[in-house]
């Protein structure tokens, strides 16, 4: 059983809309992670939700591999009862140490990792607005999401877009929040708000002084990293700690590549062709 350490702290990118896997591709891939994942993607109705699904778990087995040394096929991921992935303890006996979790949406599959007595929690959104949508109506059925705060901020924005926008990036930050709290959004969201002190987003560094109250009281300990990636997608991940400094944190994002993912992979199962075939005549999306 390996007990050794090796890097400390994650923030990774993954561009699924440019990812076109081949039929080679698929059948490495889906022999390489564990069954029940496996039988999860074959169940995706489009070839669009099935990447995210595995990309999700390929940079998830990626990190535990990087963090700890094990080999690629030793590696044994669990979910807890909101879903939340986490290292079996058979796997590695200092597997509560490390921390990680991932999100996807737009185009982008994104993961933070930690190592040590942390709370942690990302969440990734694409900003824009729908044309279809009524943003009056809309944010009518949100109302009880948000606090009054929040919306007094949201709703200073000038465009419907750039109000969209800030409502993506509060819906981050809670999301993040309540994923590393462990939750789930089974709280009172409104009870949980935000207050930004830097209202523009960046590409090249994070945004790191928002704070956040619940039921008006500042909470210790949390720090959140906000940022912009591909100009188009707000991205916050939620820290709880009461010893480790800030400086120990990654400071940015980095973006994989589909062959940084498998630098490390090991085959657990023999290749599935049938497998493979079904996932290439599937629908791109709806």
């Amino acid at each position: 059983m390996a007990n050794v350490i090796r890097i400390k702290t994650a923030r990774w990118a993954f561009n699924c809309h440019d990812w076109k896997p081949s039929e080679s591709d698929w059948l490495l891939i889906s022999s390489s992670i564990q069954k029940n994942d496996k039988e999860r993607i074959g169940k995706y109705v489009f070839q669009r939700d099935a990447k995210f699904a595995m990309i999700g778990r390929l940079i998830s087995r990626k990190f535990v591999v990087d963090a700890t040394g094990l080999n690629w096929k030793d590696v044994n991921i669990l979910r807890d009862e909101n879903n939340k992935p986490f290292l079996s303890h058979d796997s590695f006996n200092k597997a509560s140490e490390i921390k990680f979790n991932i999100s996807h949406a737009g185009d982008l599959v994104v993961l933070a990792g930690e190592i040590g007595d942390v709370k942690l929690g990302i969440d990734v959104m694409k900003l824009g607005n729908d044309r279809n949508k009524n943003i009056p109506e809309f944010f009518r059925l949100m109302n009880r999401l948000f606090s009054d705060e929040e919306w007094k901020m949201i709703k200073s924005r000038q465009s419907e877009e750039e109000q969209m926008n800030m409502f993506y990036r509060y819906w981050c930050l809670k999301e993040s929040y309540t994923k590393a709290l462990g939750t789930g959004l089974t709280l009172d969201l409104k009870k949980i708000s935000f207050k930004l002190k830097t209202e523009v987003l960046k590409s090249e560094c994070f945004v790191e002084d928002t704070e956040v109250f619940v039921d008006g009281k500042k909470q210790s300990g949390w720090i959140f990293q906000e940022s912009l990636l591909l100009g188009t997608h707000s991205v916050a991940v939620a820290i709880h700690t009461e010893e480790m400094p800030r400086k120990l944190f990654c400071e940015n994002f980095n973006c994989l590549e589909y062959k940084d993912l498998i630098e490390r992979i090991e085959q657990m199962f023999p290749p599935d062709k049938d497998y493979c075939k079904e996932f290439m005549k599937k629908d791109i999306s709806s």
